[in-house]
């Protein structure tokens, strides 16, 4: 969102921590826009739970792997983002506070030329 709102209104600086821009689909627009709203209409998931913080931990270091390119998290950062994240429940688990929402698929999914059309914008 910060870089489609950076190319539409000029900022100063844009920092981008959590991703590089929005994710590129070819085609599909009603396939994908159909499948957010079936996503919206479930609701959201239940918030991840886990045993204990060292599960949460080696959890959240695996997931960095998981995306595009070698990308790794240290054990000490991904504790940080654990900690800073979670809560301990009642019975000594620990819960994520995140919005599961962010799990669903984009309502909006753009094209390779359109992403570098707003990287062009952003540099200008």
């Amino acid at each position: 969102i910060s870089l489609m709102y950076a190319a539409a209104f000029p900022v100063q600086k844009l920092i981008m921590l959590d991703s590089l821009g929005p994710y590129v689909k070819e085609g599909g627009a009603a396939k994908h826009l159909r499948t957010h709203i079936k996503a919206r209409l479930r609701g959201k998931d239940p918030s991840s739970v886990y045993e204990s913080l060292d599960q949460a931990v080696e959890v959240r270091m695996l997931t960095a792997t998981t995306f595009p390119g070698n990308q790794h998290i240290s054990k000490e950062a991904a504790t940080q983002l654990v900690q800073g994240a979670s809560k301990i429940l009642p019975d000594g688990r620990l819960e994520f506070l995140h919005d599961q929402r962010l799990k669903m698929p984009s309502i909006l999914y753009l094209t390779q030329e359109q992403v570098d059309e707003m990287y062009k914008s952003v540099a200008e």
